[in-house]
Parts: C-alpha cells; structure tokens; sequence
C-alpha cells in the first residue's frame, strides 16, 4: 500500500484512534453500571423472554407496564443467559462486523485494499456507530446484519446467495425496522441500474417473504401481540425540526468527509462507485429523518456516517492525495468527539454516584419506580414496574389507561421514585401521573444523579 505526503501522519493517527477507541470499549463493556437510557428496558426484556413471559404482549392491561418496540433476535441471542456484559459483548462484535462488511463493500465497488481499509477504520471510528459499541442496545446488530446483507446481495452470483442476502436483511429489519430502508432499498435500485431487472426483484421478493413470514411466525407466537408492539406503540409524535436538530450533530461530527459528496456528480469515480454511495447516502437520509419521532436520537444517523465513509475510501483510491488530506482530517474530528464524549466524561466521573444509587435500591425492599438509569433497577434485582416514557405516549393516544396505575400511586404502592432532570418530565409522566406523585409523595432527597421520592 503506497502512502503519500500526508500520509506519515496518517498512520499514526489511524493508530492513535484505534487506541482510544479501543480503551473506550474495554472501559465501557467492563462498567458496572448502566446509564444509558434504552439498556435498562432491553435487559428487562431479555430477562423476562428467559423466564417464559410473552415479551410482546397484545394488550397491556396490568403490570408491567412496558413495551418492546424491538424485533426478538437480540434478546434470543442471550438465551438462556442474559446480562449486561453478555448484550455488551454482542453489541461489540456487531460493531466489529458493521465496519468489516463496509470495508468489504469498498473493495467490492473498487478492488481496492486501501478502500476497504480506510472505510473500515472511518466506520469503526464514526461515533454514531462507536456510540453504540459498547452499550446493551438491539442498534448495533441490526446494523451488522444489514450491512452483511448488502454485501451479500451486492457479490451474489447464485440463488443460494441471493437467499442468503435476504434473509440477513429480514433479520436486520425484524432486530429494528428502522432497517427496511436504506440497505434493501440501496441494494434492489443498484442492481436496477446494473440492469439486472431480475437479480433485482427476485432479491426483493425473497425478502417480502422471509419478513413476512418472520412477522405471521412471531404473530402466532405472541398471540398477536408483535404487531402492536413494534408498530403501533412506535408510531409516536413527529417533528421534523428535531430530525433537523439531530442531523446537524451527524453533520458536524462528520463535516470534513462530507467534502468527498460533490465528487459523485464530478468525473474520477468508477460509474458503480458513484452510483452505489448516491444511493446508499440518499436513503441514508431518509431513514435518518425517523429521528424526529419523539424519544428517538442522532443514532439513526448512523449508516449516514458509514455512507460518508465508503465515500472517503472511494476517494481515497481514485484521489490519492484529497482522499488522504481528507481522512486525516476527518479521523482527527472523530478522535475530538470521542475524546470529548459526554457520555463517557459522565460515566467515568459518576460511578461512585451511580454504584451508590443502586445500593440504596438495592435495600429498598419494596417496588421502585425510575424515568431514567433504569438499568439501575434490573442491576439492583429490581424489574421494571412501568417505563414511563413510553406508557406516557400510549396514553396520550389512548392506546393505554393509566388509571389502574395512578391508583397503585394513590395508594403509595411504590416505596421509591427516582425522578431525573425536571424539563423532561412533562416528556415522561402524564399529569395526572405527576399530580398524584405530588399529592402523596414528598422529595426527601435530592442526589447528584436522580430526585427520590417517597410516600408521605
């Protein structure tokens, strides 16, 4: 692989990052606390699947309240033994394969060794994937799958292959649907483009089939209840202002790459490269726009970054000298962003708070409520009793009634609240949940981390 001028100071950064990002995931995947918001309501889940209860439920008309807007592949990959480290350990490795299978696609559009390695180190790196590494989320899987199904579609030359593919991608879709978008999409217009018409549609109607076949298998084991649960509970409020919010952080943290995109309408770039990154990037955005439901986050930008990244390596082969200026800048951008990750400052510097917090759930002995750290109670030996955020939104669409909960309130049901930031609670608690909160709960103690309160 021969380097150029800039490229003396490539390595090393490339170097340099792989450290850092290495040191992050190793801290992350051995952390014994849990802060992020989703982990807590999926290690529930997975718990619960591994003690026989129906984790899909078709109506939610008694504790717990929950919901699980996720497919079951995740939570069956820890069968019959869930934890923290163990959903950890399969989010890392999913992350592993995302950036692989992206670096094996630039060599498959470029036969070239530098693509694939300069997107998959840019993938590896890109925080809107790393960010999810280490964490116990369904994200990175999906994510892992697609991309494996893509590839697959992209190289197949048998029908064995062409099955294959598909049903790498139903799996991804059914692990998160946010996936039904930009990878089957991408893969069924480039082989239009190709004019392979038939390669296309049979691609695609192998994967009709196994979606919906994945779909009427888990309907008849849930009793009807997936649907409502993945579905209907997820089609919550909508802005596309906060997609806008959320796409101008992807941008930011990937402004330097963004500087390969005028190069697919320029001359330099094989056909099916240009044609490949254009799609892909295309529908990258409109599956990204799905951030703007209400409770989402920048995470769904994450193939967008990857996009950016196959572009870069693509560039990088054909441009030498631009591809090399602009991957250094860029892995120095996302080396800036990890190193200033909010959310690692805030774990490393409140475990002592955090591991405090659980033991004094820890020696609650009765039913503890939280709107957030809720990993906290399932690492305690606490269930979840009610996700509040999202009972919030079924009721506000009259999908829930929260009136036998609100009586378990007036009825001091639960020993201990944990309350967090106060602008969010109107996002969290309906009302009527927060005036009966205050009418027979007092705030006795305000910690670093969370409110608690207790029955009067």
């Amino acid at each position: 692989m021969s380097l150029r001028l800039s490229d003396r100071f490539l390595l090393p950064l490339l170097a340099a990052t792989l450290l850092l990002l290495s040191y992050n995931y190793a801290t992350d995947l051995s952390s014994p606390i849990s802060v992020y918001y989703s982990e807590g309501p999926v290690l529930d889940q997975s718990l619960r699947l591994a003690q026989g209860h129906n984790i899909y439920p078709p109506e939610i008309t008694s504790a717990p309240y929950t919901i699980n807007n996720y497919g079951p592949l995740y939570y069956a990959l820890q069968y019959p033994f869930p934890g923290l480290f163990t959903g950890r350990l399969i989010s890392t490795l999913s992350t592993l394969a995302s950036a692989f299978f992206a670096g094996c696609i630039a060599h498959f559009l470029t036969g070239s060794k530098q693509a694939r390695i300069i997107t998959t180190i840019l993938t590896f790196s890109a925080p809107l994937v790393s960010a999810g590494m280490p964490l116990y989320r369904v994200d990175p899987l999906a994510l892992a799958l697609s991309l494996a199904g893509l590839y697959t579609g992209l190289t197949a030359t048998t029908p064995k292959r062409s099955i294959l593919s598909a049903l790498l991608l139903a799996l991804a879709i059914h692990t998160k649907l946010t996936y039904a978008i930009t990878a089957p999409a991408t893969l069924f217009c480039f082989h239009l483009l190709k004019r392979k018409p038939k390669q296309a549609i049979g691609q695609a109607a192998a994967l009709a089939f196994f979606a919906a076949l994945i779909l009427l298998l888990m309907q008849h084991l849930t009793h009807g209840g997936y649907l409502f649960n993945i579905i209907t509970a997820n089609l919550l409020d909508y802005s596309p202002l906060r997609a806008l919010d959320y796409f101008k952080i992807a941008y930011m943290q990937s402004a330097i790459a963004t500087l390969t995109i005028p190069k697919l309408w320029q001359s330099g770039l094989p056909r099916d490269s240009k044609r490949f990154c254009t799609l892909y990037l295309m529908f990258a955005c409109i599956a990204a726009s799905a951030a703007g439901k209400i409770g989402a986050n920048y995470g769904y930008f994450a193939e967008f970054q990857i996009a950016l990244a196959l572009l870069t390596g693509i560039v990088f082969t054909h441009r030498p000298a631009l591809g090399s200026s602009i991957t250094l800048a860029q892995l120095a951008l996302y080396s800036y962003f990890l190193i200033t990750s909010p959310y690692h400052h805030f774990l490393r510097s409140n475990e002592s708070a955090m591991l405090a917090l659980q033991r004094s759930i820890e020696d609650e002995p009765g039913i503890v409520l939280a709107d957030d750290y809720m990993g906290m109670l399932i690492l305690a030996g606490k269930p979840i009793y009610l996700e509040p955020f999202e009972m919030t939104q079924l009721s506000r669409k009259n999908l829930w009634s929260q009136d036998d909960f609100i009586h378990d309130i007036k009825s001091a049901k639960f020993q201990m609240i944990l309350m967090g930031e106060v602008p969010l609670r109107s996002e969290r608690w309906t009302p009527e949940m927060l005036a009966a909160i205050h009418a027979r709960y007092y705030s006795a103690e305000q910690t670093k981390l969370v409110e608690i309160w207790r029955p009067r």
